[in-house]
Order: C-alpha cells, then sequence, then structure tokens
C-alpha cells in the first residue's frame, strides 16, 4: 500500500542501418535506468491475507507461519520483544481467501500482532510444521520435493494475532477499509496510521505527500 511502481525505462530509439559504420562508432545504449528505491514507509504492514488451508492453526490458535518478510519482522519485534514493534499492537484489516466463487477475498475484520516465535531452519519443529501444511493441502497444485526442502533449508516465524479492540486511545470506531478510498494521497494511508498511533510515520508520509505535489 505504501510502494510505488517504478518507472518505464526509457525506449532506445532504433538507428537506420548503415553498411559502412564501424564498430567504434556505434553508439552504446543508453544504461537501465536506477532501481527505485525503497518507499520510506515500506517497512509497515497495510493488510494481512489468509488463503485457504496455508495456515492450520489459524482458526484455532489465531496463529499465522510465515517465512516471507521473516527478517524484518523479527527485528521489529527484537529479541525478546523490545523492539520498536511498528507493525505490533496496532489494527490490520484481515482478508480471508472467500469460497464463494465470485470473490477472491472477504474482509474478515480489523486483528492486530501481539506475539513473534521464531522457528529455525531444518528443526524438529519446523519439520512437523511443514508436515502439517502438507497434509492441509495448503498448495493446491502440490509441491514438489525440493520446494518443500527449500523451505525446510530457511528460518520461519509465528506469529500469535488478536481481534483489535473495538476502541483504544487512537479510534472511537474502526472502519470498513472497503469503503475507504486508497491512491497515493488516499484515505486508506492515513487512517493506517491514525489508527495505529504512528505519528511518527504521519509526518513522514504528509512530507511525502507535499514532495509528491510539488514535482
Amino acid at each position: 500500500m505504501f510502494s510505488h511502481k517504478p518507472p518505464p525505462p526509457p525506449r532506445r530509439a532504433r538507428l537506420a542501418y548503415d553498411p559502412f559504420r564501424a564498430p567504434e562508432d556505434t553508439p552504446l545504449p543508453p544504461s537501465p535506468p536506477p532501481p527505485a528505491s525503497a518507499h520510506v514507509l515500506g517497512h509497515l504492514i497495510s493488510y494481512i491475507t489468509v488463503f485457504q488451508n496455508a495456515h492450520p492453526d489459524w482458526e484455532s490458535a489465531g496463529e499465522l507461519w510465515i517465512h516471507t518478510s521473516a527478517e524484518a519482522l523479527m527485528e521489529d519485534y527484537g529479541a525478546e520483544g523490545e523492539g520498536k514493534k511498528r507493525n505490533f499492537g496496532r489494527p490490520l484489516p484481515l482478508f480471508l481467501e472467500s469460497t464463494r466463487r465470485n470473490d477472491n477475498l472477504e474482509f474478515a475484520g480489523w486483528y492486530q500482532l501481539d506475539k513473534l516465535r521464531v522457528v529455525p531452519a531444518e528443526s524438529d519443529e519446523l519439520r512437523e510444521l511443514l508436515h502439517r501444511k502438507e497434509a492441509a493441502q495448503s498448495y493446491k497444485g502440490g509441491r514438489p520435493a525440493h520446494l518443500w526442502a527449500e523451505s525446510f533449508a530457511q528460518q520461519w516465524i509465528k506469529l500469535r494475532l488478536t481481534r483489535s479492540p473495538p476502541l483504544s486511545d487512537h479510534y472511537a470506531r474502526l472502519e470498513d477499509p472497503m469503503k475507504l478510498r486508497g491512491g497515493p494521497q488516499g484515505e486508506v494511508q492515513r487512517y493506517l496510521l491514525t489508527i495505529g498511533g504512528l505519528e511518527e510515520e504521519m509526518t513522514i508520509l504528509e512530507g511525502e505527500t507535499v514532495t509528491e505535489l510539488a514535482v
């Protein structure tokens, strides 16, 4: 939600064929554009998506097992839970994969990340976790053995989620995110920062918006 797509690379004009042009006279192609820099708020989680059968302990324990972005979340949480926790303890919209044919995702409510626990690579706990994912048919089309081996060689984390309270010091109620407007200067970004009490990030977002409008 806080990311921006990089601009398309410039198109190089095709030179007319010249049989007398020497190789040293042929101009070099333009250098590719530099990669887009990470957004200043790219470290923040904007929403959570839970797909069917992907997290066997979701319904019973409110637990998600992930390895994507694990390092960033571990740094945010801290070794003993003493980190900045900019992604923890604040409301996040959670979407579930829909069981209805015409809908892809359904808004399931506001949740917050409460706890993080590391599951070491190649540990007995991770082996059991992956066996349970396989038994739950987490991957609809199946998954080859070498990909399971790659997953087993990676460090995973368990995230414990709870429902966000209906009110707090930062909001009197939680709105339906589907009714908020998006876009670079839309309501969604500001609303997420406001209800999360992220005043520093709000100042950064306002500064980015002013810069974009001035360009």
